[in-house]
């Protein structure tokens, strides 16, 4: 069996206007000699957090209760590093509106945070938690951690409550308007 190597002649005449080279490899064996060919593919690391919306937003019924926002929030996180990944959630301060720094200008807010479905082999250390701003005792900020031991992903549900009352006060004793507060999610490798 004869076997012919061919090479274009545009890519010659190219080469010899450049001045450089053109080597063609071309691997042979003897018939009924197999020949290995190996593919590579790199993947990057990709470690990502992901929040469903970026805005959400809920108007007071006007009563004394607590406003609990009623659509879960599902943030998926992605680590594909070998040792894992750690995830924090943070409530970033109370409901707050105008300047925020005076008890008729802001309210408390609660966030419970529970762990969904996951996927690959990591296993993640992440309980159920709430947390909470108490505006009475000074604590303005609260955090959560969780954490995986390889490869995976996993879905936290976020649900935010707007908590009404504020030293005895309900409806009525705090000013009308936008009440904002923030939640951060961040995610690092191990």
């Amino acid at each position: 069996m004869t076997r012919k190597i061919l090479l274009v002649a545009a890519v010659l005449s190219i080469a010899s206007l450049s001045g450089s080279s053109v080597f063609a490899q071309v691997q042979t064996n003897p018939a009924d000699t197999p020949l290995i060919q190996t593919f590579r593919i790199n993947v990057p690391k990709n470690i990502t957090i992901t929040c469903p919306d970026i805005l959400v937003e809920h108007n007071h019924d006007g009563n004394d209760n607590d406003q609990v926002f009623p659509v879960t929030q599902s943030w998926e996180v992605k680590g594909n590093a070998q040792a894992g990944v750690t995830v924090t959630f943070s409530l970033d301060g109370p409901f707050t509106t105008g300047a925020g720094n005076v008890d008729h200008q802001r309210r408390d807010a609660s966030l419970q945070i529970t762990p969904g479905a996951t996927l690959g082999p990591a296993t993640w250390t992440s309980p159920t938690s709430t947390l909470a701003t108490d505006i009475e005792n000074a604590i303005m900020t609260d955090s959560y951690t969780a954490s995986s031991d390889g490869v995976g992903r996993a879905v936290f549900n976020l649900d935010m409550t707007f908590v009404n009352d504020l030293s005895g006060g309900g409806f009525g004793t705090y000013e009308d308007g936008v009440y904002d507060t923030t939640v951060t999610g961040e995610v690092t490798e191990n």
